[in-house]
């Protein structure tokens, strides 16, 4: 995106723009115990001991993508019902715009997907890990600078009324791990979550990217579509095009599931406005 963004910045001015120098040092990136490598490997054995007669996912062919929207007021309003019932609960994490929209979708997300009650399920977070290394990398390092969060709940628990809370709670306790650095990859490995075959949704794209703002000249995109989260099954995030602190999420579904979906996630919209 710091490329779209000086790409679109030097058609605009018609002079070159000067971009920030990338740093291509890869032996900035301390990591002595090999954590990443360690992840990485458990990655690649879940790969070869999957069952080869598992049932295919849907073809991009037979799913529908959708963009929905959470205005500014949405998101707040989940925020204060998320800090409540936090409090009630006596429990402390963030709560951020971040946390509450992956937290809302991914319980309409569970939901859509009538998945087991008996099952665990997992989101997907990369977090930009660049200001968070020991010591900390240049925001112009040039490089997949990306950790993966992992938030983990019961599906019964995000299916039920206080669903968004829980799920809250896992993204954010998720995002807060972050602070363990490398580490966290080899205590995701130990607790063997992500290769235990979990229903999980990962997450593409950030509100911080800011792409309604990308112009060539030609004026600010009409509309942005993460086409790749299609095949992956991945929910796409931008920022609204239409109002400031409102963001966007893409998702694809075959129709059965994407009806089901609408119904949640409007559905959950009129509650909060009540």
């Amino acid at each position: 995106m710091q490329f779209m963004h000086t790409w679109a910045e030097t058609c605009l001015s018609g002079a070159a723009v000067s971009p920030r120098v990338p740093v291509f040092d890869r032996t900035s990136i301390s990591d002595p115990s090999d954590h990443y490598s360690f992840f990485y490997n458990q990655v690649q054995k879940m790969s070869k001991s999957a069952p080869k007669d598992a049932s295919p996912a849907s073809k991009p062919s037979e799913l529908d993508l959708a963009t929905f929207s959470l205005k500014q007021e949405h998101i707040q309003r989940l925020k204060q019902l998320v800090s409540a019932k936090a409090k009630q609960r006596n429990t402390t994490f963030r709560c951020s715009t971040i946390v509450v929209t992956f937290a809302y979708v991914w319980t309409c997300f569970v939901r859509a997907k009538r998945i087991d009650r008996t099952k665990r399920v997992c989101i997907g977070i990369p977090a930009d890990y660049r200001a968070r290394a020991q010591p900390p990398l240049p925001m112009e390092y040039f490089g997949n600078c990306v950790l993966l969060c992992m938030g983990t709940a019961n599906a019964a628990d995000l299916i039920e009324d206080d669903g968004v809370i829980v799920a809250a709670e896992a993204v954010g306790n998720a995002i807060d791990k972050l602070s363990e650095g490398l580490n966290m990859l080899r205590n995701l490995s130990d607790k063997n979550t992500i290769f235990n075959g979990a229903p999980m949704l990962s997450v593409a794209g950030s509100p911080k990217f800011k792409v309604y703002d990308v112009d060539f000249g030609l004026g600010r995109p009409m509309k942005v579509e993460i086409v790749s989260a299609v095949k992956t099954g991945a929910m796409s995030v931008a920022d609204s095009r239409n109002e400031e602190g409102g963001v966007e999420i893409g998702i694809a579904f075959p129709k059965d599931e994407m009806d089901c979906f609408n119904k949640n996630f409007f559905d959950g919209l009129k509650l909060l406005s009540e």
